[in-house]
């Protein structure tokens, strides 16, 4: 048996029609030392396949995914339990990506094809063959608005950043109030693949799909909510398989979610290890977060699991944070100061809050509380867009 730690050595079996495809492939298998192949014109039947592999003593096989696509899909399907696949194909293609990876694809190899590329191909399908990562169970931080319109998806991607920005090393947001899908408008995002692709492929994810369904900014991964969503559906099981995939891959995860009227709320709530129950300091959404917080309780979560946090807030022309946890019987855990004209500046230039803000002084000391990290004064920092943090690692 080969150790985990040890190198495969690669004996592929080529499924490729195409000859162009195939010369391209065969010059970086060579230039990789990998010399030891065999190569099939045409699409064979699984049981031709099995039989030459077997000859061959194949441990991986590149298939062309473009000569023929339907024979193409229907092999990998068939074989992709048996051994790793790399699916080829002459351009980059994103669904075509994803409808190989929900088939069993490993990976995805696109011309032109590099020398680079395809070790770095080869190294994942290593590693997806003997995992090298242990075990992680994140923190999940769920941000439930106590009341629609009071800043909880502003709060949500401030608190990912800023989580970032605190130390937190891989971060990610996953927006589920696919009723606004908010977060994809405040960082000014379009993904190709978004929430409701996760959906469809929660209980198969791996590491490689993953990576295809989430988009950078500022440094953290995102899922976004997809644009049009209003009669997208979302099964409770799905919602819990995809973040329990995401606690073994995240140093903390921070889900937005629809109000308490959305009953899946209360699932991603129940799977929370923090309930960020977000409200403002006026008479009206306190008493929406007061039936919140029942709600809240019904669906089976202690108080001693919500962490009740003031959005927007100026005591002068509301509650004071004592009287407000009076009122609700729970104590205050973070105050976010009003900074309603820096925050809406920041929205229509595409960029979040300034560091010197009095909004952003504000989330680093919570982000730093719950990061269990000292909350360090804000570096002064020219302002940059969202959009400049576009793969920022």
């Amino acid at each position: 048996m080969e150790h985990a730690a040890s190198k495969p050595v690669w004996k592929p079996l080529v499924v490729c029609p195409a000859p162009a495809l195939f010369e391209s492939l065969r010059r970086y298998l060579e230039e990789a030392g990998i010399s030891d192949y065999a190569h099939m014109l045409s699409y064979p039947k699984p049981e031709a396949a099995r039989k030459q592999a077997a000859q061959q003593q194949a441990n991986l096989l590149f298939l062309d995914m473009a000569s023929n696509p339907d024979e193409a899909m229907a092999l990998l399907g068939d074989l992709a339990e048996e051994f790793p696949i790399v699916a080829l194909h002459p351009v980059s293609d994103a669904d075509l990506i994803l409808r190989c990876l929900r088939r069993g694809a490993s990976e995805f190899l696109f011309g032109p094809i590099a020398a680079g590329r395809l070790q770095e191909v080869l190294d994942r399908v290593r590693h997806l063959r003997h995992p090298v990562e242990a075990p992680r169970t994140s923190p999940i931080y769920t941000v439930v608005p106590g009341k629609p319109g009071c800043g909880a998806s502003t709060v949500a991607v401030h608190l990912a950043l800023g989580l970032k920005q605190a130390g937190v090393n891989r971060v990610l947001l996953a927006d589920f109030d696919i009723s606004t899908g908010s977060v994809g408008f405040l960082l000014k995002l379009k993904p190709d693949f978004h929430l409701e692709h996760a959906i469809h492929d929660a209980h198969r994810l791996d590491k490689d799909m993953w990576q295809r369904l989430v988009c950078r900014s500022g440094g953290i991964d995102i899922l976004a909510a997809p644009e049009h969503a209003a009669r997208l559906e979302i099964d409770p099981g799905a919602a819990e398989a995809i973040l329990s995939f995401c606690r073994n891959h995240y140093d903390a995860i921070i889900v937005d979610c629809s109000g308490l009227a959305n009953p899946l709320t209360i699932t991603l709530a129940a799977m929370a290890d923090h309930v960020l129950l977000t409200t403002t300091n006026e008479l009206a959404p306190l008493h929406s977060t007061s039936h919140a917080l029942s709600q809240l309780e019904s669906g089976g979560l202690s108080r001693n699991r919500v962490k009740l946090l003031l959005n927007r807030y100026t005591p002068s022309t509301g509650l004071t944070k004592e009287e407000v946890a009076r009122a609700l019987q729970l104590e205050v855990y973070g105050v976010l100061s009003n900074d309603y004209d820096t925050l809406q500046r920041a929205l229509l230039e595409g960029r979040p809050a300034p560091p010197q803000s009095r909004f952003s002084r504000s989330l680093a000391t919570l982000c730093g509380r719950l990061a269990g990290t000292p909350s360090a004064p804000a570096k002064p920092a020219r302002s940059r867009s969202w959009l400049s943090f576009r793969g920022a690692k």
